[in-house]
């Protein structure tokens, strides 16, 4: 049983993303409202929102911020504001990079938790994506998806750097001989 153990952890987690992800593809008014803060477009602060946070220190700073700019971005839309629309679709854009450059220096468990955000923030994309035919969202979109790609990819990395017991997997020795008789390859051969 342990050995089915990360499989097992790994289909619970698609599974629990696919619901998440037809469970909550737009945001409401209301949850948007609460997600951009006291400084939304229109505001005659917003331009200086924008500049305070613009250098993130930390990966999960600036996972936050995007999030909020797509928070922005909807909210925008809904008053027609396409200046504003443009600000906080190209400063999430900024933010998404921001996280690239400083998730190699994230512990794996940091990294799951960045991934996760950047997850929540490709499904608001993608209902921004479904109410409007928006080029720079699916352009966005886009690059959301290969840099959560990318991030997988380093979390892989580093599980497979971590020893066996942090990873929990235990190592397994393989008898060529049973490989045989149950008729799998091993290294190309029987």
């Amino acid at each position: 049983m342990k050995y089915y153990q990360p499989f097992f952890a790994f289909v619970a987690s698609v599974l629990l993303l696919s619901g998440a992800v037809a469970a909550q593809l737009t945001l409401t008014d209301q949850e948007a409202e609460q997600i951009a803060g006291f400084i939304k477009p229109g505001n005659i602060f917003y331009g200086l929102e924008l500049a305070i946070e613009d250098n993130p220190t930390d990966a999960l700073t600036a996972v936050q911020i995007a999030q909020e700019r797509l928070a922005e971005v909807q909210l925008a839309q809904n008053l027609n504001n396409k200046k504003d629309e443009e600000r906080a679709l190209a400063d999430h854009w900024k933010k998404v990079e921001k996280i690239q450059e400083v998730v190699d220096n994230l512990p794996v468990e940091q990294t799951s938790e960045v991934q996760r955000g950047l997850v929540n923030a490709r499904m608001i994309l993608e209902g921004l994506v479904l109410k409007t035919d928006n080029t720079g969202l699916k352009n966005a979109l886009d690059h959301i998806n290969t840099n959560i790609q990318k991030i997988e990819e380093k979390r892989q990395t580093q599980i497979q750097r971590l020893p066996t017991e942090r990873r929990g997997i235990e190592d397994v020795k393989i008898d060529r001989g049973q490989l045989q008789r149950s008729g799998v390859k091993a290294n190309g051969r029987y």
